[in-house]
């Protein structure tokens, strides 16, 4: 629901335009989202079905955002120019997690996980991107972020996983 109305919202006020977005990709997303809202609130035969496809839609646009940032963003339709600075980049990383995490729960709990055990599963693609981020491309070291909150980070994420999926 927080993804159809922000959606509205960007088409209201010409977010897209003013971040460099076709409107088209956002008018296909609020038709998606629009259809399986429906099918929740009629309870549908196609409802859980319908979830799952979105959140497969959203685990492969937010693994992409996640993994290459620059490709995320023309996926969505967002004009840039290469190459994107570390800081942008680690903020599309970020929001690729995000959006992979919240696609995990989804498919998870459609799938007929436990809730709570699904809330778990969401913080993975948020470690994982994390790691990544700051023992691997070592991304925050280049913009000369202190590392030290986003270890603790990764330690309270990864709990919260140890504890609801184990």
């Amino acid at each position: 629901m927080i993804h159809w109305i922000s959606g509205v919202a960007s088409l209201i006020n010409g977010e897209s335009q003013k971040m460099k977005t076709k409107s088209d990709g956002v008018v296909a997303w609020l038709a998606v989202n629009s259809a399986v809202l429906y099918g929740l609130w009629k309870d549908a035969e196609w409802a859980t079905t319908a979830v799952k496809a979105i959140a497969a839609l959203g685990l492969l646009s937010g693994g992409i955002m996640a993994l290459d940032p620059l490709k995320g963003l023309q996926l969505y339709g967002r004009e840039v120019t290469p190459p994107l600075s570390t800081e942008f980049s680690l903020l599309i990383e970020s929001y690729g997690s995000i959006l992979a995490g919240g696609a995990v729960m989804m498919m998870a709990h459609a799938s007929g996980t436990d809730v709570t055990k699904a809330i778990g599963y969401g913080f993975i693609p948020l470690v994982l991107v994390l790691a990544k981020s700051v023992f691997v491309t070592k991304k925050y070291q280049q913009a000369n972020m202190d590392t030290a909150p986003l270890i603790g980070w990764i330690v309270i994420a990864s709990t919260i996983i140890a504890t609801l999926c184990f």
